[in-house]
């Protein structure tokens, strides 16, 4: 069967393709457990066939898969159970390769929620070894070791998590070796159990018929009643003000359809790259071409012919119109230091060039900065990609990613001591994949409102929205562009975290209008149900009330305001001019 049956008392933990997130005493104890199959390209595929059934009696679910593409073919079987009170469970899995096929991961991973991880102290445990470390609110480096990507711990076959005011967690595995990672790297908000250690080397060749069997075994200790009262400060939403930052929005083409039209919001930028064929000439006919919005231009800076004077010449002639200067490197890496430093030389030759800011960029994900490489050349920012699907596109996983910007800013300032930090492009896929994407159509305005929130709370300067934001919106029957006029028009207003008790996957924030008395609430509810607050405990009294989705009004009081599953709403206060 397809799912399982709804009035089970563990329907909740069948997800397709894994079990969980498993809840015990008021605490996330895990998010999610789970088999992977990730191909040569590190492509993650997902569970072509899915069958689950729940055996209450027993508190079992079994489950059967099996992930097909072109390059991979794996079947299996499992079984995950679990007692009455959560707090002892299990998961064992046995399958086949069905034919030849390269992989760089195969097997059982775990993921632990972000929450009950930072401010732990995690103990990895091997028959060579015992490793213990303090799990920080910074997002863990992943440096590269002999070309190599490191975890947080040596290869371990049990791990003990312990913090004191949610208890202990026990995970015991058996048939291979696994490590540990900081998943925030990739904008996840999770930490990552798997096998088997890079090390080891990837991708690697399984041979049909090869029979893989995993098994995990955890066992949970609640903190005492005392001990949780001790709650420990953690990563996330910000308390301080924040500033709502430019948006703008990714050109592939320079074709008058790829273009905005005049009915589109008043981007503050549009992204175009520069081909890395004949640059000069590229840079030529984008600045010659492109619409009158400013320009952030993405240059990959590795090659001479970037570096050449006719280069800084153009530049230097349009520097007005240009936001920034994006700095790639080759391929997914960040620019070499020896690259920028040549760059700021050349940018500090003449007035014009000294106004155009320079930041490094990378094509691929935060974690490119994040290897224990100081950035020492002087530039003004960083600026990489974001999105929620990196390692599941499932509407849970897009919910609990949202926050996690606020994490990657607060790290990315630590690590580069620099304020200006840019997202580009926010998309819904990055990179662009080839195997079936199942973002849920519902979920891109409230994902989009959240997301842009967190941004603001984390101080982002700037988000470029990916072509496919924009052109999935607009197809869509919703209020597309007014609610992207919204989110360009609110640029640069402050912007505070609700000072109320949300539920859980509701993110709301207050404006602050130019009179400095509040303006309006922007709520995002990335739930399938609806949600209720309420602003008795804020002060803010409610005037009216918008869907953001749909332009319809509501009525709306201070006792409770309720949002529908999936919806996003602006509320005019009371008193505001706005």
């Amino acid at each position: 069967m397809e799912a399982a049956l709804p009035n089970s008392a563990f329907s909740d933990l069948v997800t397709r393709g894994g079990v969980g997130p498993v809840w015990s005493h008021g605490h996330e104890i895990l998010r999610r457990i789970f088999v992977t199959v990730r191909d040569r390209r590190w492509q993650e595929i997902a569970p072509t066939r899915w069958d689950s059934e729940i055996d209450d009696a027993r508190r079992t679910i079994t489950m059967a898969a099996r992930h097909t593409s072109d390059q991979v073919d794996f079947e299996w079987r499992g079984t995950f159970h679990i007692t009455e009170d959560r707090r002892e469970l299990g998961f064992e899995f046995a399958g086949k390769a069905l034919r030849d096929m390269d992989i760089c991961r195969l097997g059982l991973v775990v993921l632990h929620p972000v929450q009950s991880m930072v401010g732990a102290r995690v103990t990895a445990i091997s028959a060579q070894s015992e490793q213990s470390l303090s799990v920080a609110n910074v997002i863990s480096p992943q440096p590269i070791v002999n070309g190599i990507p490191k975890a947080m711990t040596e290869p371990f076959s049990e791990l003990l998590i312990q913090r004191s005011d949610v208890g202990s967690l026990a995970v015991r595995f058996e048939g291979d070796l696994f490590e540990l990672e900081d998943q925030r790297n990739w904008g996840d908000a999770s930490f990552k159990t798997y096998c088997t250690p890079l090390r080891l080397g990837f991708p690697r060749t399984v041979r049909a018929g090869t029979s893989i069997a995993h098994t995990v075994q955890i066992c949970f200790t609640p903190a005492s009643a005392r001990e949780r009262l001790n709650r420990f400060a953690l990563a996330g939403v910000p308390t301080t003000p924040g500033i709502f930052p430019a948006v703008g929005r990714e050109i592939r083409s320079l074709s008058p359809q790829a273009q905005p039209d005049r009915d589109s919001p008043a981007w503050h930028h549009v992204h175009i790259v520069v081909p890395g064929e004949e640059p000069v000439a590229a840079l030529r006919e984008i600045l010659e071409s492109a619409p009158p919005t400013r320009i952030e231009l993405g240059i990959e800076m590795e090659g001479e012919q970037t570096r050449s004077g006719d280069m800084f010449s153009l530049i230097s002639a349009y520097h007005s119109r240009i936001a920034r200067l994006l700095a790639y490197g080759a391929h997914t890496s960040a620019p070499a230091a020896t690259v920028l430093e040549s760059w700021r030389q050349q940018m500090q030759t003449s007035a014009a060039l000294r106004e155009v800011p320079v930041l490094a960029a990378t094509r691929g994900y935060y974690v490119e900065f994040n290897r224990k490489v100081a950035l020492v050349s002087q530039v003004s920012g960083i600026a990489f990609p974001l999105t929620a699907t990196v390692h599941s596109d499932d509407a849970a996983t897009i919910a609990d990613n949202v926050a996690t910007i606020c994490d990657m800013a607060e790290t990315a300032r630590h690590l580069t001591q620099q304020n200006e930090l840019v997202v580009a492009p926010l998309a819904l896929y990055h990179p662009a994949s080839m195997v079936p994407q199942h973002f849920p159509r519902t979920l891109i305005v409230p994902w989009l409102a959240a997301t842009m929130i967190h941004c603001a709370l984390g101080r982002i300067t700037s988000v470029t929205l990916s072509e496919y934001v924009v052109t999935a919106l607009a197809s869509t029957d919703l209020y597309a562009l007014p609610f992207l006029s919204s989110l360009v028009e609110s640029a640069g207003l402050e912007i505070v975290p609700l000072d109320s008790d949300l539920p859980s996957r509701m993110h709301a924030a207050v404006f602050k209008s130019i009179t400095e008395r509040p303006g309006r609430i922007l709520a995002a509810n990335v739930n399938a149900q609806p949600v209720r607050f309420t602003l008795a405990q804020t002060g803010l009294k409610a005037k009216t009330g918008r869907d953001a989705a749909t332009g319809a009004s509501f009525a709306v009081n201070d006792r409770e305001i309720e949002i529908p599953g999936f919806g996003t709403v602006w509320i005019d206060l009371a008193g505001s001019e706005g």
